[in-house]
């Protein structure tokens, strides 16, 4: 059959404009294809409608389990058993007296139904300021950050930014400058509806549209006095979105959402017309404030609903069949692969082929201990047969200093590892007790406990200058949430995060477990003791209320009063049972070595930005704590995997991804990476002050003040405990360092390189041009490429001269700069 829209005439007031959005919105979205409902399936299926105001919008999908599946909501017939107790218009029932009735639904031949109580059908329910008023001014844009909602507000008008001080916008609304922004005897008049219905100047624009729900609620509450709700009022406690995932192929375009509240009396109620929503991708997805969500793109995309205080997500994919593809299924694969083949089979992404030997030489090396790799080792690889020869690679570097001083290096970023937060010596202690770390494996959950609990003298005990970065309880409480639990809480400083769940007393709750952290000075020069002090409490500022140490999605805790607050703490984040601590850590393992996280950036899980990959997000996690926490255990096993392998080169169907793993992912290398490159091809080493000849960048306790080189490359002064602080974008001063900067010119000409000794030792051409792609991209030139070198050096007047330029051009090419 036709799949078509159904539409009465007969619009009841009650429904309003938001009904007839949700039917004009999703009738742009229908195709005229010939599509079939074999089933249909309706959501709720079974439901309680209370009071005369309330109502509830029926979800309806067609072809259920199927890849066929499709949103129906619009289009299938509705008809209520029973008139007298419940109508149903434009797919919303409405009460009309108390009692049980059936609706039900048909399309073609397939039916399904739906069960309605009615209760207090003649009962009117007062408008709820917490509940509805709130929501009302979120849906509609007022408290954004970019309006009402800022520190300072707009026009004189402040709002808390997305509701979350209930009471500072109840004394805003209801008496501010003699409540004159609100008219309970005329509620038309009110400025609260007539300036963001644009009927006086209004800087934001339009925000409320008559007989929409947000305008509904908002005339209704002053029309009722702008009364608050009694003692006693159900709160809300959650919110579920339907469907809560749903892949949509070729014609089926437009999905309704449907979003239910949970309240502390077991109530469920529809929502959906006060949620505020976003989707993650508006290339792939778009939602209308409806809750349709079009179609825009090929992909995945997740839909951010948020109301009031509460967050829920739901995923959907739009597919359409790939002309020629052909999912050919690998004859082996590990954990790893089995979920990144499953979402690319999915999606009808091929992935790349194998990158070649050289390639995965030159990879491991750089991801391993930031290095490249020498010329000897690049001439045994290649000569290595084994089938075993990328495994035992693997092994080999993970086993060498190089992996202890790079990963170390990584270390000493995050924990902001430098001489103006923790002195000269200290700084050296830290750098070391890192390196030991990393060389030993320590567990990762050992080594957060460790430096969470650390006590006594920061020289004696390196892991306690974890507190010496970290000066106050609050600056340890963003540290320690983006670190170890790769969330960023910075935003519930100030008010409850807009875009995930954290309160402002899940920020302070966290800062109450480190607020008893003293620091003295010590008895060795540059020293500093760590002690835990036996008084001091954290108070939330906007209630004043003293905070015990609060756990995310647990609660507060209550702890003996002389106990050192952090152990509790550091007990519950690496517990195995912690959501966020081996997800996090694993996670940010993966980014490193494969060029973007499953969530990215790595250190950001939040309900909007959602993991690309949740079942090898899972998978990693637990890989970690079934293997003690083994950082070399987590990269052996990502590095093994046919995904790390991948080439770089793309093909026609995953030249467009770069989220899902279909090919390795090209980078630039880093700031270290790249002067120890330079040095390493030219052999000529860089000079940092009094550090001994030959140390690597990557090897340097302290950033080094004033390196134009590295500071034009990104590297971090560690300053902050953030991925972000090292800068990955390309930059005009960038290309004039190669091109013409000091530090490439003057290694490849000096008089102590590998270049004139190479001459001096009677190589000819061929050999010198072949050493320098060994050196700089770990394979020999092919024909094409030898054949020109030599060309350009015996038609230069001086050969010296012909050998330079070659090394310069190998030096700013691509291949060289980049990993690949």
């Amino acid at each position: 059959m036709r799949l078509t829209r159904r539409m009465s005439n007969a619009t009841p007031p009650m429904i309003g404009l938001w009904a007839m959005c949700v039917i004009c919105w999703a009738s742009g979205t229908t195709t005229a294809s010939e599509v079939e409902a074999q089933t249909l399936k309706v959501a709720p299926v079974k439901f309680v409608i209370s009071g005369s105001t309330s109502s509830q919008k029926l979800l309806v999908t067609a072809n259920a389990g199927l890849k066929s599946v499709f949103d129906a909501t619009d289009a299938a017939a509705m008809q209520t058993e029973n008139p007298d107790i419940a109508i149903v218009k434009n797919g919303v029932v409405y009460p009309i007296a108390d009692g049980v009735t059936k609706i039900t639904l048909t399309m073609g031949e397939a039916t399904t139904a739906a069960e309605v109580v009615v209760t207090d059908s003649m009962v009117a329910a007062p408008v709820g300021f917490h509940t509805e008023v709130l929501a009302a001014l979120t849906k509609a844009g007022c408290n954004m950050g970019a309006c009402h909602g800022s520190p300072s507000g707009k026009g004189g008008f402040r709002l808390s930014l997305r509701g979350y001080d209930p009471e500072l916008d109840l004394l805003t609304l209801r008496g501010e400058y003699y409540n004159r922004r609100s008219n309970v005897l005329d509620p038309d008049e009110s400025l609260l509806l007539r300036k963001p219905l644009m009927e006086v100047a209004h800087g934001g624009g339009q925000r409320l549209h008559r007989g929409e729900a947000t305008y509904n609620v908002l005339r209704n509450w002053v029309a009722e006095g702008m009364r608050l709700e009694p003692s006693g009022t159900p709160e809300l406690q959650s919110i579920e979105v339907l469907p809560r995932q749903r892949v949509l192929r070729d014609d089926a375009v437009h999905q309704q959402l449907l979003v239910l509240g949970h309240f502390s009396d077991g109530s469920i109620r529809d929502v959906t017309s006060l949620t505020a929503f976003d989707s993650s991708d508006d290339a792939v997805a778009s939602i209308s404030p409806a809750a349709v969500v079009r179609k825009e793109g090929r992909g995945e995309a997740t839909i951010l609903a948020r109301y009031l205080d509460r967050m829920a997500t739901s995923q959907i994919s739009f597919l359409t069949e790939r002309s020629g593809f052909q999912w050919r299924p690998p004859e082996s694969v590990s954990g790893i692969d089995s979920h990144v083949y499953a979402k690319l089979e999915k999606l009808q992404i091929q992935p790349s082929s194998n990158c070649s030997d050289t390639d995965f030489l030159r990879r491991a090396t750089l991801d391993l201990t930031g290095r490249l790799p020498t010329i000897d080792e690049a001439t045994a690889f290649v000569a290595d047969t084994s089938p075993t020869r990328r495994s035992e690679l693997i092994d080999r570097l993970l086993n060498s200093e190089d992996y202890g001083h790079f990963w170390s290096m990584k270390w000493a970023d995050l924990l902001r590892c430098n001489s103006r937060r923790l002195s000269s010596p200290g700084v050296h202690k830290f750098r070391r007790w890192l390196y030991e770390a990393v060389m030993n494996d320590m567990p990762l959950n050992e080594f957060a406990d460790e430096l969470l609990t650390a006590q006594g003298s920061t020289q004696l005990n390196p892991a306690a200058n974890y507190w010496r970065a970290s000066r106050d309880e609050l600056d340890a409480t963003e540290t320690t949430a983006q670190l170890f639990l790769g969330i960023r809480m910075q935003c519930a400083k100030c008010h409850n995060h807009p875009f995930e769940k954290w309160t402002q007393d899940d920020y302070y709750g966290m800062a109450a477990a480190f607020n008893r952290v003293g620091r003295k000075a010590g008895k060795l020069p540059g020293d500093e003791l760590i002690f835990v002090k036996s008084s001091g409490e954290v108070k939330q500022p906007r209630t004043g209320e003293v905070m015990k140490v609060r756990l995310l999605l647990k609660g507060s805790i209550d702890v003996p009063d002389l106990a050192d607050r952090r152990v509790a703490f550091a007990q519950w984040l690496v517990d195995d049972g912690n959501p966020f601590f081996a997800k996090s850590l694993a996670n940010r393992i993966w980014g490193h070595v494969v060029g973007r996280g499953v969530v990215e950036p790595v250190d950001d899980f939040r309900d909007s930005n959602p993991p690309s990959n949740p079942d090898l997000l899972e998978f990693l996690a637990n890989e970690l704590i079934t293997n003690r926490y083994s950082t070399r255990h987590l990269l052996r096993t990502i590095m093994n995997s046919q995904v790390y392998q991948f080439s770089s080169e793309r093909n026609s169907f995953n030249a467009e991804d770069d989220v899902y793993f279909s090919h390795a992912t090209t980078r630039m290398l880093t700031a270290e990476q790249l002067l120890d490159a330079i040095c390493s091809v030219t052999g000529v080493p860089e000079v940092y002050g009094s550090m001994p000849v030959g140390t690597r960048s990557v090897d340097l306790v302290d950033p080094p003040q004033g390196h134009a080189f590295l500071q034009v490359f990104g590297q971090p002064q560690r300053e902050l405990t953030c991925e972000c602080e090292r800068s990955s974008d390309s930059n005009l001063g960038q290309a004039l360092q190669l091109i013409n900067g000091p530090v490439v010119h003057n290694k490849i000409r000096a008089a102590t390189g590998n270049l004139q000794r190479w001459i001096s030792e009677g190589k000819d051409d061929r050999e010198i041009v072949t050493n320098l792609y060994l050196a700089a991209v770990s394979r020999i030139p092919d024909g094409a490429e030898l054949e020109t070198s030599i060309h350009h050096i015996q038609s230069n007047e001086n050969r010296v001269n012909g050998l330079e330029d070659i090394a310069w051009a190998l030096l700013n090419s691509k291949e060289f700069l980049f990993q690949h």
